[in-house]
Parts: structure tokens; C-alpha cells; sequence
């Protein structure tokens, strides 16, 4: 036999894109291995937000099986992951220490805003990441060496073990790691700053939708996906309004403090700061989005005018 003596159980085949897998999995690790702190990696295939969006396509965004199969019924949705992760922290009265996503765009502020609740820290990347993954080897060395170091300490250690390892090879990535405890704050925010962004004139709008068309484009796949922090930025080098210019400031001053750390190398060193958001902003990049079928949706489409600023860009 493959397995050792020391095994629990023999699960045989199982398909891990199904969420009573992972809360099942979640059940095990509460029930033969309690402790104090929790870290729930999530090393697999991730899509971000594509298309669990306001507007969403059939496809699935996150945890692809392919000993299951290669269809889009072998992918895990953000909105059933969520929901596995909503069941486990009410059932056990606790939230995650670490979310760590070893999955390519993850860190995107739609997936933060949806996965707030459920985490004290949340680790991963907004772009594509190296198919070798996180540095484990080193991180586990500082688990062990240091166990008795905050929490902030260990979220952080992803990255910077991260960096150790790809700072190297020629391969442009980025990894971060963001603070979700107070992410209310920011939350209210933002539903504020894009309910602003949605009221410009014409005039002030057009000026967004050309920093939207010609941002700087780190996906592979989805050229719909930019850099958060980056927009900001840009919003704040162009002529808008005072008022509009004010509250992009604020709101990119407190999303500034979420990001505890962010590496970012090569061509994405001054360029990605560590959260994306997806922006179509043409008919061809909403055509993605369309499934009429679709009735369930990230909360963030639900709470703000995201999906009306969206709508707007490419109209």
C-alpha cells in the first residue's frame, strides 16, 4: 500500500471542486487536530472573480479538479467556497487566523469584500502566480522556530518567504498580505467613493473610462482585471473634480493601511500594489459576464453600484 501506518482515513478518490468536501475536510482538522490558531491554504488553479459577478458566466472561479474532470462543473465557485467557510466559523464560534490562496488572482477586492468575515488576515495574489508555489520549506521552518510570534508575523512570512524564493527567477509575480479585521471600514468607503464614481459627468467619467482602457495589464487571461491601488493613484494625477479627487484620496490612504505587505517584481514592481478589481469596460469583455440563469451573487455587486459603474463603461 501507498499509505503509511499512521493514516486516519482512506478517502480514495474524491472530487475537492464539491464544498461538502472541503467542509468535510474542515470537520476532520477541527476534530483530530484543534489548535489555538488556523491557517486554510488553498493551493490550486483560481480565476478571481471570473464571472461570479453581477453578470456571471456558467464557468467556475476557484479550485479546478482534474482527477474529476475537465469540465466547468469541476471548478469550486467563490460563492460556495464562501459559504463552506461561513458554516465552519459559525459552527465553531472562530474565524480563520490565515486564508492563504497558493491560486492565481485571489487578492482582488471583490473577493476580500465576500471573504471579510471569515479571516483575520488574508494572503495571496492579484495576478498569475508561479506554477511551483508558495515557499513552504521556509515557512514551516518559521512556524516552528517561532511559534510563540503574532499572527501578523506569520501572514507576512508568506510573503516574505515568497520573495526569497522567486526574487531570482525572471518572472514577474507579486504576493501580499492583507488585513481584513477592520475591513468594514474600507468597506464603507468604497461604497461611498463608487457611488461618487457612478454620479460624474461626462466629462469626468470619460477621464475614468481612459485610465480604465489603458491601465497597465498584468492578466494573462482577463484584461478586464487592474491594479486597485494603482487606479487610485492615476484617478489622483488627472483633472476631476475636487470633491470626487478628495474622497479618491481618502479611500486610497485607507486601503494604503490593509496592505501589510506586498512584493512585486520585474515589470509588476511599480505597478501592482497588492488588491486588483475587474473593470470590463467594453461590450466584448461583458459579453464574458452574460448568463441570465444566474441568480446568486459576490456581495459586493448586491451592496454597492459596482455593477452600475461597470454597466456605464460599457455602454
Amino acid at each position: 500500500s501507498l499509505l503509511s501506518d499512521d493514516y486516519l482515513i482512506d478517502l480514495e478518490e474524491i472530487d475537492t471542486t464539491n464544498p461538502n468536501e472541503l467542509g468535510n475536510f474542515l470537520d476532520f482538522c477541527q476534530t483530530y487536530y484543534p489548535s489555538k490558531r488556523t491557517i486554510l491554504n488553498i493551493w490550486s488553479h483560481g480565476y478571481g472573480v471570473y464571472p461570479d459577478c453581477k453578470i456571471p458566466n456558467a464557468n467556475k472561479s476557484l479550485i479546478a479538479d482534474y482527477a474529476t474532470g475537465y469540465s466547468d462543473d469541476c471548478r469550486l465557485n467563490i460563492l460556495d467556497f464562501s459559504k463552506v467557510l461561513k458554516h465552519y466559523c459559525e459552527k465553531y464560534n472562530k474565524k480563520f487566523d490565515i486564508l492563504q490562496f497558493d491560486c492565481c488572482y485571489m487578492l482582488m477586492f471583490e473577493i476580500l469584500y465576500e471573504l471579510q468575515d471569515f479571516a483575520d488576515y488574508i494572503v495571496g495574489s492579484e495576478c498569475e502566480l508561479p506554477g511551483n508555489g508558495s515557499n513552504y520549506t521556509s515557512f514551516i521552518k518559521k512556524i516552528c522556530n517561532n511559534p510563540t510570534e503574532s499572527t501578523e508575523y506569520f501572514a507576512n512570512s508568506f510573503v516574505t518567504t515568497f520573495e526569497e524564493k522567486y526574487k531570482e527567477n525572471l518572472i514577474s509575480c507579486s504576493y501580499s498580505t492583507i488585513n481584513v479585521q477592520d475591513f468594514y471600514m474600507i468597506e464603507n468607503m468604497f461604497g461611498i467613493w463608487i457611488n461618487a464614481l457612478y454620479e460624474l459627468n461626462e466629462e469626468n467619467f470619460l477621464l475614468f473610462y481612459n485610465l480604465v482602457e489603458n491601465h497597465f495589464n498584468y492578466g494573462n487571461s482577463y484584461s478586464e482585471y487592474l491594479d486597485l491601488y494603482d487606479l487610485l493613484l492615476n484617478i489622483e494625477n488627472e483633472n476631476f473634480s475636487s470633491d470626487f479627487l478628495d474622497l479618491t484620496n481618502d479611500f486610497k490612504d485607507n486601503l494604503d493601511n490593509l496592505i501589510l505587505q506586498c512584493y512585486s517584481n520585474y515589470e509588476y514592481k511599480n505597478n501592482l500594489y497588492g488588491i486588483g478589481i475587474n473593470l470590463p469596460y467594453n461590450l466584448e469583455l461583458l459579453d464574458y459576464y452574460s448568463d441570465e440563469s444566474s441568480s446568486e451573487y459576490l456581495n459586493i455587486y448586491n451592496k454597492t453600484k459596482l455593477d452600475e459603474v461597470i454597466l456605464r463603461l460599457c455602454s
